[in-house]
């Protein structure tokens, strides 16, 4: 189911050491990229080859964007956030750029979270086929919450190029209402674009399995 404002988490001490250090879940897309590894008696070389966008592919716009988003437990006691994208046009489009995210509880309020700026640099452009579920995954770690339990979440993603917003549930699957731990307390929490974008398998969208309860 990126940006989806960079504000530096100098207060964040102990949940920036914790995005530095944290080992981040394997992602479906990370297990399907496609790469050839040739080694030879001193070296072993990797090479990654990223889908080849078509000349006169638009960038994707908020208006031909659907998404949903879930989350689960992580390292340091984070959720880890993940939103796929559907290119719901007539045509393909490309999905680059580093988005701005925002977490807005039920009744449209922006939960208090400070922004960290991204984790990786943005990726090589990711191709959006027309009516393909979940063809684009963006990655996200939410720190440190400490507040009561916020209720059911959605997820602001502001894309880069003032190519508009997309709203996405954020209560998906693998485990729905989980909450990071609070593992500093008195200091606020945050939010981290962690990898924008990577290209998704059809064979690997999000499930639909009941929802369990998982504590924060």
């Amino acid at each position: 189911m990126a940006a989806m404002l960079t504000v530096s988490l100098t207060a964040c001490g102990a949940s920036t050491n914790a995005a530095a250090a944290h080992q981040p879940m394997a992602t479906s897309a990370e297990r399907s990229t496609a790469t050839s590894t040739t080694a030879t008696s001193n070296t072993t070389t990797t090479t990654t080859t990223a889908a080849t966008i078509p000349l006169g592919t638009k960038a994707c716009t908020a208006s031909s964007l659907s998404a949903k988003g879930g989350r689960q437990g992580g390292g340091f006691g984070s959720a880890d956030g993940m939103v796929e994208f559907t290119d719901t046009g007539l045509l393909p489009c490309s999905l680059q750029g580093i988005p701005d995210a925002h977490l807005l509880t039920d009744s449209g309020s922006v939960l208090p979270t400070t922004i960290a700026a991204a984790q990786n640099p943005a990726r090589p452009p990711v191709l959006l086929q027309p009516k393909s579920p979940g063809a684009a995954e963006l990655k996200i770690y939410w720190f440190n919450w400490c507040g009561s339990a916020p209720g059911p979440l959605r997820i602001q993603i502001t894309l880069s190029g003032n190519d508009g917003v997309v709203l996405a549930p954020f209560d998906g699957p693998p485990a729905y209402n989980y909450t990071p731990r609070c593992t500093a307390p008195g200091n606020p929490s945050s939010l981290q674009v962690i990898d924008a974008y990577y290209a998704i398998p059809p064979v690997t969208q999000m499930s639909g399995a009941t929802p369990t309860t998982t504590g924060s």
